[in-house]
Order: structure tokens, then sequence, then C-alpha cells
């Protein structure tokens, strides 16, 4: 099974956790989001309680994943639109002469490791 690691244990994540099943993945761009979009998908609790943000590059391009837990509560994630991750997450499917398009690889189950916390 393949894997989505994460390295706090972020507030939007559901208590726990252990897999995760993918219902969409978007190519969007980060100074496109709203503010408040950014803080919930960056914000986590570190280990005496305080609150934190993960650093986040300004400008980029990542892939937002729309995930249903095993409890069933849906969060999203971002991940650098890579070709790594692309593939990961996406196949790469033929239209014809319309030529290739990404499509998620929808109702894939991921292991879900948070490395802190």
């Amino acid at each position: 099974m393949d894997k989505i690691e994460f390295s706090h244990n972020y507030t939007k994540l559901p208590d726990g956790i252990k897999t995760a099943v993918l219902i969409a993945a978007e190519p969007i761009r980060r100074e496109e989001q709203t503010h408040l979009f950014l803080w919930q998908d960056t914000h986590y609790l570190d280990e005496i309680g305080v609150e934190r943000w993960a650093p986040f590059p300004d400008k980029d391009n990542y892939l937002c994943l729309v995930l249903k837990s095993d409890s069933g509560a849906i969060f999203t994630t971002l991940r650098k639109d890579n070709e790594e991750n692309r593939y990961k997450y996406m196949d790469l499917k033929c239209a014809g002469v319309a030529g290739m398009y990404w499509q998620p690889k929808y109702k894939r189950v991921f292991e879900i490791i948070i490395k802190e916390g």
C-alpha cells in the first residue's frame, strides 16, 4: 500500500487515522488560495500545545488531494506538483486525437504516516 507522510500531526487530520481513500487530485497554484485554506492546511500544535504553521513556499504549483479517512472524515493535503507525485496520485490517460490528460487515481487507498507527535 502506498503511503502519504505528514511531517506533523496537523489539526486537519482525523484522530487515529490509519488509512485514507483518494477522492480527488487537482493541480492548484498556492498564490491563488485563500489565507484561511492555507492556514488550515499547515496548522498543527507542537509538543506543548503551542499553535504552529508549517513553512510553505510562496509561489509553487501543488496537487490538492481530497481524501476520505477510514473514519469517514474528509480532509485535504497539498503535495508539490511534480512528475513523481503526478504518477503517485494520478494516471496519464489517452484521449485519442485530443491527446493525453491526467486523471486522479480514484478510490486508491493510502496508509497515513505521521512522523511527529
